[in-house]
């Protein structure tokens, strides 16, 4: 096994087998905040880190910088340096008109729009999450009471084509992702997800959603509290699947 990640720099005693992926390093911080006991915190640039303890879980957050090529980049890495679960939070571009903000999408599967996932195989089908990391997530938004949908999204490389601030008629490009279904857009999921599959990693992703890009506000932001409720989420997920998962499947549901 590797023991220092060749751009991350991170080292394998570093870092514990479930990780909370933020595209944000900021987000790192957030993580850092909740945990109960801080073993070690670093990093630099993108990159930061942090592993600590939490409900007696030990549980590490990684920032990978926005994108499918650098998610890719650091789902490699961390797989070398022995992780098993990798657990995206991050926000996300609401395409149906139902969903609200403060809505966590939990994405089941996601539409690869980019060309990392079809670098790494990935075809017409959406690459799929694993279903006990799912399981963990929508157990968890239950148990916290934060509202919650879980489906399919779409990952893309081109964040002001497929965006409220992109030229021209975004919403012609976005029409055929609405009317198929597809919950938010957002640009690193599929990545993670072709990546995990084939290094036989676990993956999973929560977003918090905006405004429906349609009617989007130009002066929206996500909100710090929508955020945090999200990493809450994260994290007692993590402390699920830290624990025996007999069951973890059936008790899953959606609201």
């Amino acid at each position: 096994m590797t023991t220092r990640g060749h751009f991350t720099g991170l080292r394998a005693e570093d870092l514990a087998p479930t990780v909370l992926l933020p595209g944000d390093p900021g987000r790192v911080d957030a993580v850092a905040m909740s945990l109960d006991t801080i073993e070690v915190q670093g990093g630099s640039g993108d990159h930061r880190f942090v592993t600590g303890m939490i409900d007696g879980a030990r549980v590490s957050s990684v920032s990978a910088g926005i994108g499918c090529p650098v998610t890719a980049l650091v789902v490699e890495e961390l797989a070398d340096l022995g992780v098993r679960t990798v657990l995206r939070i991050g926000t996300c571009g609401a395409l149906q008109p139902d969903l609200k903000p403060g809505v966590m999408v939990v994405a089941s599967a996601a539409v690869s729009g980019d060309g990392t996932s079809r670098a790494y195989g990935a075809g017409a089908d959406p690459a799929v999450a694993d279903i006990d990391v799912v399981a963990a997530l929508l157990q968890a938004c239950e148990a916290e009471g934060v509202p919650h949908v879980t489906g399919v999204v779409r990952s893309h490389d081109a964040f002001y084509l497929e965006s409220p601030w992109a030229r021209g008629d975004f919403r012609d490009r976005v029409q055929v992702w609405i009317d198929s279904g597809v919950l938010a857009l957002e640009n690193e999921s599929s990545a993670l997800f072709s990546v995990a599959a084939l290094r036989g990693l676990s993956a999973g992703s929560i977003l918090a959603s905006g405004y429906p890009i349609l009617d989007h506000p130009a002066d929206f932001s996500h909100g710090e509290e929508n955020k945090v409720r999200m990493v809450r989420v994260a994290l007692s997920a993590a402390v699920r699947m830290a624990q025996p998962t007999i069951g973890l499947v059936q008790g899953a549901g959606s609201s």
